[in-house]
């Protein structure tokens, strides 16, 4: 035989091995994803109760506008663009009258003014 045919046979019986493999293979099968077994049952550890999923014991550190001289640094960390080093230099120049004021403080410039710009007040 020529090797291209042995070859072409090789392909042949590899395809059939695994079509029958495929079929000799006990599937499972659930309805939902629910139904599936956790990893935890199915070592035999017994399942942990969890909270329910929600939102409503968390309190919000910013909820609209804040007042830019009376914010904590946990409120002005929560601008966008602002991290703690920032909200921290933001705090050391307090009071501000205007948003020029706040121009002042280093690592604010015009690009950050017009994002703080609707999130702060006065």
């Amino acid at each position: 035989m020529k090797p291209v045919y042995l070859l072409s046979l090789a392909f042949v019986v590899l395809g059939l091995w695994l079509v029958l493999d495929h079929l000799r293979t006990p599937r499972l099968r659930f309805e939902t994803v629910r139904d599936m077994p956790t990893i935890n049952q199915s070592v035999g550890v017994p399942p942990v109760s969890v909270a329910p999923v929600g939102t409503s014991h968390i309190r919000p550190v910013v909820s609209g506008p804040i007042n830019i001289n009376t914010a904590t640094l946990e409120q002005l960390v929560e601008l966008p663009k602002v991290g703690p080093k920032l909200a921290q230099r933001i705090m050391e120049h307090r009071p501000y009258q205007s948003l020029k004021d706040l121009d002042q403080v280093k690592g604010i410039g015009e690009k950050m003014l017009s994002v703080l710009a609707p999130l702060v007040v006065f």
